[in-house]
């Protein structure tokens, strides 16, 4: 029980920082520095950001209550995350809104079914 203590607090402080950090750059002159204006900069850039932020959400927001091992689990999710890095070093275009859209919602269902959170019964 004490771990479930210092993680709520940890999580508390990071979002405490983030979130203030955030309204300190968004109060001053230079556009763009905010966090999520420099995550959505770099998303353009590399399609493995909107992917892997789209696996935490999934499995973050979406449990289910099946038992997999780690090579059913870690496997195809490292599989497909290097194949989208290795998809960015080569690209020189700007992704546009829709591609990142479907990294993200991809991510999601990647998260939902192969980085599954049970719930109460643990991660």
């Amino acid at each position: 029980m004490m771990y479930k203590k210092i993680t709520i607090i940890l999580i508390l402080i990071v979002a405490a920082v983030l979130i203030g950090w955030d309204l300190v750059v968004a109060t001053n002159e230079t556009p763009g520095d905010t966090i999520s204006a420099i995550i959505y900069e770099t998303a353009k850039s590399f399609l493995a950001i909107p992917l892997a932020f789209g696996a935490i959400m999934g499995h973050f927001f979406c449990p289910i209550q099946t038992e997999r091992t780690w090579k059913e689990i870690w496997i195809p999710m490292i599989t497909i995350e290097i194949s989208c890095l290795i998809w960015d070093l080569f690209r020189q275009l700007e992704l546009s809104n829709i591609w990142i859209t479907l990294a993200f919602v991809v991510g999601i269902v990647m998260g939902h079914y192969l980085w599954p959170n049970r719930g109460k019964e643990g991660a």
